[in-house]
């Protein structure tokens, strides 16, 4: 059975390419606009795994975390895309298993989110 991921970013073009991206390495990848529209399809859906934008307008990265964190614990590991330098701080919930310096390097995510689920 493949492993289910939900990719949150605003910025649509990131987020189908990750979808893409993962679709074509075998996972079942489910997008999401939002932070808080991406916490809504945790009630209904489980996931294996959350890459989620840092910066968003309606509920960012960073409370996703935390919310997530308080639902699942580490249960549901987090990884997190910022192109900000040093953004994501030292404040991370510990579901946060990587933070992601955009751009994106494709085949290192690959190679992250393979160890995580592993």
């Amino acid at each position: 059975m493949s492993k289910k991921i939900l990719v949150v970013d605003d910025e649509e073009l990131i987020r189908e390419a990750l979808v893409d991206l993962l679709l074509g390495k075998g996972y079942e990848a489910y997008p999401s606009s939002s932070g808080n529209q991406a916490f809504t399809l945790t009630e209904n859906e489980s996931f294996d795994l959350v890459i989620s934008d840092l910066r968003m307008d309606d509920g960012d990265g960073l409370e996703l975390s935390r919310k997530l964190y308080d639902k699942f614990g580490e249960s549901l590991p987090v990884i997190i895309l910022t192109g900000y330098i040093d953004s994501a701080g030292s404040d991370l919930p510990s579901n946060v298993k990587e933070v992601v310096k955009k751009p994106i390097r494709f085949k290192k995510l690959i190679v992250q989110i393979e160890e995580l689920l592993a």
